[in-house]
């Protein structure tokens, strides 16, 4: 018993541990701490599964492990390797033992992995707790005798050097580790409960989790007076010529899992019932019609319920129309010296220096080739706008009229797509402008710098599962430096929500508004949104906060282009017919909520509830990424352009990232980008889509493949061109192979 609450904290840790939430993940000690608690439920529940049910069940889990990605398949990969010991029987002794809890240990997980996704989806949304909860910080910080005043964003509290403004957020006093050890201590204590109601009443059912939640209640707020005691004590014993960088012990996931003594002590102590390592005695249900019941009900309901929450229906493709206000971002600011967006001046090979880099010029033209745009060089109003269905909005430095802006909603809710483009700190003014037009659709722009957590200037985004359309092509892409999106309404959805980021807010002081890349006790840290999609009228939004990867230096590298698209053939198209997501939601919960209460008079009925609902949820999943694949694919081109593959294959020297050379006098990442003066179009790739360009090149190959090779000579011998670049530095060279056909 006791050793099952020690179980669940060390699968809870697990996911601070293998997700990239706070840190990129660590599959070792991952893989560790999961093993070490499935040892610790092994005995606790006990169950039997009948031959002919173990197959049903191994059948419907089976398409949840293959579709899953890491960490998420552990908990469907355990409930199937825990069928597949159950099918075994008596054949290996304690194969019924360590099947059960394998089970047991999956289902856990697989709750745990729900929770981490809510907690994630509504601290993206506002890490900012309420004014009373942020006062019960202050309570607890003057309690622990410290001199402590909350000003409803941070918790400002006196100390050595200077005064420490931690923020009063979701993250300090509710952390993922304590809501994913509630889930899964629920997941147990139901799943021991789990028998006929009338040899177990719902008040004896309801009575352990509702304990556990009090214990959960009344431990966060010992947890968070432990948290800023330790803090406190960490500054006090800082040396005062050592720089105070002690911020990153709320990040730090062993001292999270060291957070749970607390409950795990409590709920040995106060979890009442029966003993949780009691054999569960099988019931038989009312013939094995009920079983189907139970599952068809179930999985359509994930089916129905997981197409609401990820679906966003395409819709119907438009004209194509796209205008770009330029006139805004070009209107005078103070300390801005030149537009960082303009795009009427080519990035060619007669204007150098920072200016000609760091525009959207090559972007402008390249979107030029799929689309029919053009650029507004006055203010808007509704003749210009009547003639374009996507809106672009930039970074503008100069505010819209009321009359722009009056026209500008008209202008969406007839059914055009706007696109905000915002940029870190609302740099130039520029995040305040925006704001008087996002917060009518719901959404604002803040006045932060995001920033990796494991190094300032590092975000890989990794696309999820089910991506939303206009994110669904991209590729794994790095961005530079983003502000983040707060949603102020209930309507709208998550494009691109990252982990694994820390925010500060804008330092006035400096020109840019850029706050030095530095721990501060104030940062906000863990999930927030960098791509926002609403819907108003028959028109669609987006709002998305780094427009610095579009500029001529990074726009290029792998998985800019492709956003871009996205987004503007997402905005490209307008909903047809009456919205069924909510009709869908309210019905798969009706079906999942009738599952459920079928499932309650039968003991195993909690099996087949729970593999029909992976099956439901994967159909659902599955179902969507096929519709988006047919529904909206990246538009083809429709005037010509030359393309340049900088391949991938054979060679891997450095090129640029986020814009930055890796390193001075290494790499082509400045070779790479010149290639755009010509008017050309570069993309990296390896495979075979390099052969798809009009033009390939080769950097200092150093790598041998003969499949490659021979794709090469029949490219070159179908009219293809390929320059390799090399030298007597490149001691690996492999150029004489590629070379050799020719």
């Amino acid at each position: 018993m006791k050793l099952a609450w020690i179980g669940i904290a060390l699968l809870a840790s697990s996911w601070l541990l293998g997700l990239d939430y706070f840190h990129p993940a660590q599959w070792l000690p991952w893989a560790i701490v999961v093993i070490a608690g499935l040892g610790c439920l092994i005995g606790t529940i006990q169950f039997s599964v009948p031959r002919r049910l173990a197959i049903l069940l191994l059948a419907m889990n089976a398409p949840a492990v293959f579709f899953a990605t890491w960490p998420d398949r552990a908990a469907s990969g355990l409930i199937a390797v825990g069928l597949c010991a159950h099918l075994l029987g008596g054949r290996w002794k304690f194969s019924q033992s360590l099947g059960s809890t394998a089970i047991v240990g999956g289902t856990i997980l697989l709750a745990q992995s729900l929770a981490m996704d809510a907690y994630q989806s509504l601290t993206a949304r506002s890490h900012e707790l309420p004014d009373s909860l942020a006062w019960l910080l202050e309570s607890i910080a003057r309690l622990l005798g410290m001199n402590a005043a909350a000003d409803g964003t941070n918790l400002n509290i006196f100390a050595m050097r200077k005064m420490q403004p931690l923020g009063a957020t979701w993250e300090l006093l509710i952390d993922p580790l304590s809501v994913t050890f509630l889930a899964g201590g629920i997941i147990l204590i139901l799943c021991h409960h789990w028998s006929p109601l009338q040899r177990i009443s719902v008040r004896h059912c309801l009575k352990a989790p509702i304990v556990l939640a009090a214990i959960f209640l009344l431990w966060l707020p010992i947890r968070a007076g432990l948290m800023l005691a330790i803090y406190m004590h960490r500054i006090l014993r800082t040396e005062y010529d050592e720089k105070l960088d002690v911020i990153g012990q709320f990040w730090n996931p062993w001292l999270a899992l060291f957070m749970l003594i607390g409950p795990v002590l409590l709920a040995w102590r106060w979890i009442p019932g029966h003993p949780l390592s009691q054999k569960v005695v099988a019931s038989t249900p009312r013939g094995w019609i009920k079983p189907t019941w139970i599952g068809s009900l179930a999985l359509l309901g994930t089916a129905a319920f997981t197409i609401t929450l990820l679906g966003d229906p395409v819709g119907q493709r438009k004209q194509g129309r796209i205008l770009v206000d330029d006139y805004h971002s070009q209107l005078p600011w103070p300390g801005k010296e030149y537009d960082t967006t303009r795009s009427d001046r080519p990035f060619d090979t007669t204007w150098y220096a920072r200016e000609s880099e760091y525009n959207h010029s090559a972007i402008y033209d390249y979107c030029s080739r799929y689309y029919q745009i053009t650029r507004q060089l006055k203010p808007l109003d509704e003749r210009s706008l009547s003639e374009c269905d996507v809106l672009v909005l930039k970074v503008p430095s100069g505010r819209y009229s009321d009359e722009e802006i009056t026209s500008v909603r008209r202008f969406v809710e007839r059914g055009g797509g706007l696109l905000l483009m915002g940029e870190h700190t609302s740099v130039f003014g520029s995040g305040v402008i925006l704001n008087e037009i996002s917060e009518f659709f719901g959404f604002r722009f803040e006045y932060d710098c995001l920033f990796g957590m494991e190094s300032f200037f590092d975000q890989r985004y990794i696309p999820p599962l089910v991506p939303h359309p206009a994110a669904r092509h991209i590729p794994p892409m790095e961005f530079a430096i983003s502000c983040s999106i707060k949603p102020t309404t209930g309507s709208g959805r998550v494009v691109i929500g990252s982990t694994g980021l820390k925010s500060l807010e804008a330092d006035y002081h400096a020109l840019n508004y850029y706050p030095p890349a530095e721990n501060q006790p104030q940062m906000r840290y863990g999930a927030f949104i960098q791509l926002w999609s609403t819907k108003w009228g028959d028109g669609r939004v987006l709002g998305f906060t780094d427009s610095t990867i579009f500029s001529n230096f990074s726009t290029f590298e792998g998985g800019k282009t492709e956003l871009m698209l996205g987004m503007l053939e997402w905005l490209n198209h307008r909903d047809t017919g009456m919205n069924m997501r909510p009709w869908l939601g309210a019905s798969g919960s009706i079906l999942i909520l009738a599952s459920v209460l079928l499932a309650l008079i039968w003991n195993r009925g909690w099996l087949v509830l729970l593999s029909a609902g992976l099956l439901g949820s994967t159909i659902g999943a599955s179902a969507l990424r096929a519709e988006y694949i047919d529904a909206m694919p990246l538009p083809e081109a429709v005037h010509p352009m030359v393309q340049v593959a900088i391949d991938r294959t054979v060679s891997e020297e450095p090129l640029s990232k986020s814009g930055f050379l890796l390193g001075k006098g290494s790499g082509f990442g400045l070779f790479e980008r010149s290639i755009l003066r010509l008017g050309y179009f570069t993309y990296r790739a390896s495979g075979p889509t390099v052969f798809d360009a009009n033009l390939i090149v080769v950097l200092y190959p150093k790598r041998i493949n003969q499949k490659f090779s021979g794709q090469l000579e029949q490219y070159v011998a179908s009219g293809g061109k390929v320059l390799i670049v090399d030298s007597p530095m490149n001691s690996e060279s492999t150029s004489d192979e590629l070379l050799r056909p020719f």
